[in-house]
């Protein structure tokens, strides 16, 4: 989540500014290990983020808190997963 967007987790669902959001991504045990959580607004400067392995992540919701925008030093070289994104499946 950015600055300023609301996050909640119903029925395993994540809802950003109460929209639905769909993660292919995630298979069906790391939704279901996703819990209720918020609503949240997270505050200027700061994300939200959370681990693809839901049920055991320590992510923004569980210990890891907000995140500052200065934190973030990372930049995406290649992307391995989901295939989709290589154009190899349908």
């Amino acid at each position: 989540g950015e600055p300023g967007d609301t996050i909640e987790i119903r029925n395993h669902t994540l809802f950003i500014n109460g929209e639905k959001q769909t993660q292919t991504y995630l298979d069906d045990e790391a939704i279901k290990g996703t819990r209720d959580f918020g609503p949240v607004e997270v505050p200027k400067g700061k994300y939200f983020v959370m681990g693809d392995n839901r049920s055991i992540s320590k992510d923004s919701r569980n210990g890891l808190g907000f995140i500052e925008e200065g934190e973030i030093i990372g930049r995406t070289e290649l992307v391995i997963y989901p295939l989709q994104e290589w154009g190899l499946t349908k």
